[in-house]
């Protein structure tokens, strides 16, 4: 009986006994949650304007090691981080190809390499934050974002990655960057989602509600910030006579001759601007 209850607690301190349907979640649902995520995750890299996929992104994974096992873990936190790089880095094709003579088989084998590589950052984060949590009962407010950011800070990556990358569209939640650097965009995006998930699952009473209520206000100072710095800077700019413009090298193929501007564009006008 003694086994059987401690193998039915849950990553959030509770028992299996009381959530039956998220307990009972086979591997595939979890997968397919964690597949859910890392695509959504990934979406603002593609086309930025979708930048509120990836504050909800972090959601299905959660619920994907909800009373998951530490190899579930592992292997759901995998899954959302390759899908998450595959379409965050999907230059990585080009890369490889223009690296030498690859062919196709080998472009994609290697390019696969990279995101099946980079991916095991969030897999091993959600092992991390999957052990700490049933340690201190729950506090996904607190683990979820530090085990995440931790990970990744430490983690031997190629081209050093942040969430807060993809939220270009969105001003106001870029402001503070100025204070606290990119983790710190990482870190409230993951604190926006572990509270979403802490009040879809329930947990809006007592210590939990305290512990929502500093997060919420934590996200309105965050948001407050960038509102009124947004506001300041663009009432600078109006006043400016010089503005400075700095342009992003493209991503064309390598070549000893100038190439020719893209359908549309000029030497005038260039794609880049």
């Amino acid at each position: 009986m003694s086994r059987q209850l401690v193998s039915s607690q849950a990553i959030d301190g509770t028992s299996k006994r009381t959530d039956p349907h998220i307990s009972a979640l086979p591997l595939t649902v979890r997968l397919a949650l964690a597949f859910l995520g890392g695509g959504f995750i990934g979406i603002p890299w593609l086309s930025p304007e979708l930048f509120w996929t990836a504050w909800f992104g972090w959601v299905p994974l959660l619920f994907a090691l909800r009373h998951a096992s530490p190899g579930t873990a592992l292997l759901c936190g995998w899954t959302t981080g390759t899908v998450c790089f595959a379409i965050a880095s999907h230059w990585m094709l080009d890369f490889v190809a223009h690296l030498d003579d690859y062919s196709t088989f080998a472009t994609v084998l290697l390019s696969l390499g990279f995101w099946l590589y980079a991916g095991l950052s969030l897999g091993l984060a959600c092992l991390l934050f999957h052990w700490l949590t049933r340690r201190l009962g729950g506090a996904e407010l607190l683990s979820f974002p530090l085990c995440l950011v931790g990970v990744m800070a430490v983690y031997p990556l190629l081209f050093q990655t942040h969430f807060a990358e993809a939220q270009s569209s969105f001003l106001p939640a870029l402001q503070a960057v100025d204070l606290v650097g990119a983790k710190g965009l990482d870190i409230i995006m993951l604190l926006f989602a572990a509270l979403v998930y802490r009040i879809l699952v329930g947990q809006r009473h007592g210590t939990a509600l305290r512990g929502n209520l500093v997060a919420v206000a934590i996200l309105l100072g965050w948001f407050a910030y960038g509102v009124i710095s947004l506001s300041v800077w663009d009432t600078r700019m109006q006043d400016w006579q010089l503005r400075r413009i700095g342009l992003v090298q493209p991503n064309d193929a390598v070549s000893l001759a100038v190439p020719e501007p893209p359908k549309g564009f000029s030497r005038e006008n260039p794609e880049e601007m």
